[in-house]
C-alpha cells in the first residue's frame, strides 16, 4: 500500500491506517462492488511464503498476497502483518509492507524492471524472527531488519484478495467499465523454517511443506470470505471466488452480475496524442492481437494510419501515422475490438476525442508539492491530459525555516512526501533531470534514505539528503537521460523512512535520433531487455538504430547452440520491437530455462539474457 511510512515524528491518521485492515468482518451496509478473498484455515508463525499469480490490470484495484494475524481480542497491540501488493496504476512497482503492533508500517514501494500485468510471475516473501525479505521470480529484491522485526511473533493466516481502496491519492480513480476484472492465482507454496536443515529458500534455512496448485479448492486449506473492511469498496463474496482450469480467480463485479461471466465489451478509457505523430488508445480490459492490430479498425479523418501495435499486457494499441497533428483537437473512431477471451466480447464501435499535446517550455520546473512560484509550475497529478504529475504521495508544508544555499526558500517549504512516481510527456531526446531537496525532519545520518529511478535506470541510490547538506540546506541530483517512448518514467523506492522531493527541473538537450556523447563500439544501436522477463507466452524485445544497417536476430540456450534466428534485413533508424513466443526455427517450442538473444548488424553485436518459464 502506498501511504508512505513515516518516523514516529509524522503521524498517520487513524483513518488512513485502517485502510490496511485486512480483517474482514460484516458490515450491515451493503457495498456497490462484489470482490473475492480467501483465507487459509491455519496459522502459520515463520516461513517462506510463496505465490505465482498475475495481477489484475486495472487503476484503483489492488491484488494482494499477504499473511495477517487477526487480532481482534488484543487489539492493535497485536498487529502482525506481511504484504505483497501491486497496485494497477503502476506498470513497473510492487509494493511491500510489514505492518507491526500499534499499526506502524514499514513501507516498501519496490521498481521492477518488467509489467507485471503482462504475465504470471513469482512472488514471495520469507519471515524469520531477524528479517522478512522479498523475492521476485525466486530471486531476492528486499529485505527488512531492525527492532520492529522482533515484534512480528503471532501466528498469521494466508490471505489473497482482490478490492478496490476509497483512497485515490494512493491508487487512483475506479471506472465501473473495468467491469468485470479478475486477478489470476496459478499455485501457493509454504515452506516451514527450519534452520540450518532445509531444503529450499535462504542458505536452505527452509523446507517445503505443501504446493496448492489449484487442481480443486481444497475445503480444508482454505475458506472463501464473505464480508469487507473500512476503507474498502468491495464485499466479499464467496461467488467471485471460482477456480477455472487449474487457476484461482479473485473477481470483481457489480452486484447484479457475480461470479465468472463476461457480456461487456471492451471499451477506449481514453486516447492521447504523441509527439512522434501516433495516438495512444487505453483501453478497459485485454483486448485480441488481430483486432487491435487491424489498422482499417481505427479511423481519424483526414489522417493516414500507417500500423498499430498492441502492447504486451494487451490493454494499450499505438497507432503510428505519417500527417497526425498532435497539438489539434481530433476525434478518433474505433471498431470491432475483440476481448482477449476464448468467448469474446466485441465493441462494434466507439468515438472519442484523442487528448491534444499542449507542450511544455524548457527548463521545466516543478514545485513538487506546492503551487506555482516564479517560475516553477504547481504540481499535479499525472494523467492522460496532463503533461506532468506525480503518482502518490502527501503534501506537506513547513513555515519559519531558512534553508541554505538557495533564494528559494519558498520552493523548499512545501514536498512531495512518499511519493512513488513521476512523469513528463516529453519528444524523444536526451534530456538534463534535477532533482532538489532539503532534509528538514532528521538530524541524524541514515535516518532516511531512497533511491530514484528514470527511464530503467538507478539515478542515485541510498540517498541521504542529511549526510549530503545537513538539515535544512540545499541538495541536487543531476543526471542526463535518454527517452525513446515519448514518457520519462520515475520512481521512487524507499530503504528507511519515506521518500520525499521538493522540486523537478527538466532541461531539454537535444530531440530526435540521439547518439551517446563518447563513441563506443555500439555506438550504432541500442538493445533493450526483452519485456516481460521471464515470460510463458511472447516477449517483446525492442531495440533502436541511429544509423541504416543490416540487422540479424539470434536466439541460443544456455550451452551456446542456435535455436532460432531472424534475418531483418536492412533497417532505418528508429526504434523496432521483436516479438519471440517460445519456438525454435523449426517451430517446436523450447523447454523453460536461460536463453540468450542477439542483436548484430555489419559492425556491431550485443547479446542479453532472457528467462522462459512454461
Amino acid at each position: 500500500m502506498e501511504l508512505s511510512l513515516n518516523s514516529s515524528k509524522d503521524k498517520i491518521s487513524l483513518v488512513m491506517l485502517i485502510l490496511l485492515f485486512f480483517i474482514s468482518f460484516n458490515l450491515s451496509s451493503a457495498k456497490n462492488y462484489k470482490g473475492g478473498e480467501i483465507a487459509s484455515r491455519k496459522t502459520f508463525k515463520y516461513g517462506r511464503f510463496d505465490v505465482r499469480f498475475k495481477p489484475a490490470n486495472r487503476e484503483a484495484v489492488v491484488s494482494s498476497f499477504f499473511t495477517f494475524h487477526h487480532w481482534a481480542s488484543g487489539g492493535t497491540s497485536n498487529w502482525n502483518e506481511i504484504d505483497i501488493e501491486i497496485v494497477g496504476r503502476y506498470k513497473n512497482n510492487v509494493q511491500y509492507n510489514t505492518i507491526t503492533p500499534y499499526q506502524t508500517f514499514h513501507i516498501r514501494s519496490n521498481y521492477v524492471e518488467f509489467n507485471p500485468y503482462a504475465d504470471f510471475h513469482e512472488y514471495g516473501f520469507e519471515w524469520t524472527p531477524d528479517y522478512v525479505a522479498w523475492f521476485i521470480d525466486g530471486e531476492e529484491v528486499f529485505r527488512q531488519t531492525g527492532e520492529h522485526i522482533q515484534t512480528l511473533v503471532h501466528p498469521q493466516n494466508i490471505q489473497m484478495n482482490l478490492w478496490i481502496p476509497e483512497y485515490t491519492n494512493w491508487v487512483g480513480y475506479f471506472n465501473d467499465l473495468y467491469l468485470p476484472l479478475t486477478a489470476e492465482y496459478d499455485w501457493v507454496q509454504y515452506s516451514l523454517y527450519t534452520p540450518d536443515s532445509g531444503n529450499y529458500g535462504t542458505n536452505n534455512n527452509f523446507t517445503k511443506m505443501w504446493k496448492d496448485e489449484f487442481e480443486v479448492f481444497d475445503t480444508t486449506r482454505w475458506k472463501k470470505v464473505s464480508g469487507t473492511f473500512s476503507g474498502n469498496l468491495v464485499d466479499f463474496v464467496p461467488e467471485n471466488v471460482v477456480l477455472k482450469d487449474g487457476i484461482l480467480k479473485l473477481i470483481i463485479t457489480d452486484a447484479d452480475n457475480l461470479g465468472d461471466v463476461d457480456n461487456v465489451p471492451p471499451a477506449i478509457i481514453w486516447a492521447r496524442a504523441n509527439y512522434d505523430k501516433s495516438i495512444t488508445i487505453q483501453f478497459s480490459e485485454e483486448i485480441e492481437k488481430s483486432s487491435a492490430e487491424n489498422i482499417a479498425n481505427y479511423i481519424i479523418s483526414g489522417v493516414s494510419i500507417l500500423s498499430a501495435e498492441l502492447s504486451p499486457d494487451h490493454r494499450k494499441v499505438r497507432i503510428n501515422t505519417d500527417n497526425y497533428d498532435p497539438f489539434a483537437t481530433s476525434n478518433l473512431i474505433v471498431k470491432n475490438i475483440t476481448e482477449n477471451k476464448p468467448s469474446p466480447n466485441v465493441k462494434a464501435l466507439q468515438a472519442v476525442t484523442i487528448n491534444k499535446i499542449n507542450p511544455l517550455t524548457y527548463p521545466v520546473k516543478i514545485n513538487v508539492g506546492g503551487n506555482a512560484y516564479n517560475d516553477y509550475l504547481a504540481d499535479q497529478e499525472w494523467g492522460p491530459d496532463k503533461e506532468y504529475g506525480y503518482y502518490s504521495g502527501r503534501l506537506r508544508k513547513f513555515s519559519g525555516i531558512n534553508i541554505l544555499g538557495t533564494t528559494d526558500d519558498e520552493v523548499f517549504l512545501t514536498e512531495r512526501a512518499g511519493i512513488v512516481a513521476y512523469k513528463f510527456h516529453v519528444p524523444d531526446g536526451t534530456y538534463d533531470l534535477a532533482f532538489l531537496f532539503a532534509e528538514k525532519d532528521n538530524n541524524l545520518v541514515g535516518e532516511r534514505t531512497f533511491n530514484i529511478i528514470a527511464e530503467n535506470e538507478y539515478i542515485s541510490k541510498n540517498i541521504d539528503v542529511y549526510a549530503k547538506a545537513g538539515r535544512n540546506a540545499f541538495y541536487k541530483i543531476e543526471k542526463e537521460i535518454t527517452v525513446t517512448d515519448g514518457i520519462i518514467d520515475i520512481y521512487f523506492e524507499q530503504n528507511i523512512d519515506s521518500t520525499f522531493v521538493n522540486a523537478i527541473i527538466l532541461d531539454q538537450l537535444s530531440t530526435g535520433v540521439i547518439k551517446n556523447k563518447t563513441p563506443k563500439l555500439n555506438d550504432n544501436f541500442k538493445l533493450y531487455q526483452n519485456y516481460p522477463n521471464p515470460f510463458n507466452g511472447t516477449t517483446q524485445i525492442k531495440f533502436a538504430l541511429n544509423q541504416q544497417d543490416e540487422i540479424i536476430f539470434e536466439i541460443y540456450n544456455s550451452i551456446g547452440k542456435q535455436i532460432y534466428s531472424q534475418n531483418i534485413g536492412q533497417t532505418n533508424p528508429g526504434t523496432y520491437s521483436i516479438e519471440w513466443n517460445g519456438v525454435s526455427n523449426s517451430n517446436v517450442p523450447v523447454s523453460s530455462g536461460v536463453y540468450y538473444y542477439k542483436l548484430k548488424g555489419q559492425n556491431f553485436s550485443q547479446l542479453k539474457k532472457l528467462v522462459y518459464l512454461k
